[in-house]
């Protein structure tokens, strides 16, 4: 594993890498494999940088303590009935960065 203070992203993935894993929050188990689609030229001042094109919204909210918490998390936003509704809607401050189905 190399030391992120010292490597960004466009040093690790050269030209001919296609796919790589990343872990966000050690210890949560937010593990993520990524896969580089393609390769645009770089526009100075513009996308000089490695971006991600797609995926926005995409993940859970911050803190969920990882997998499981996310799926109590997900339950009890989507149960009006559940017990932690009503904490978890106004933890998350009803602005989520994925849709919500409420059941009735």
């Amino acid at each position: 594993m190399l030391n992120e203070r010292r490597y960004t992203v466009g040093d690790v993935l050269g030209q001919t890498l296609q796919q790589f894993s990343y872990s966000y929050d050690f210890g949560g188990g937010w593990d993520h494999t990524i896969a580089v689609e393609q390769r645009l030229v770089g526009v100075e001042g513009k996308n000089t940088w490695p971006m991600c094109i797609d995926g926005e919204n995409a993940c859970p909210s911050e803190d969920v303590s990882g997998p499981p918490g996310c799926m109590d998390f997900l339950e009890a936003l989507h149960n009006p009935t559940h017990a932690q509704d009503e904490d978890m809607w106004t933890w998350v401050g009803r602005h989520l960065n994925f849709p919500i189905e409420r059941r009735r």
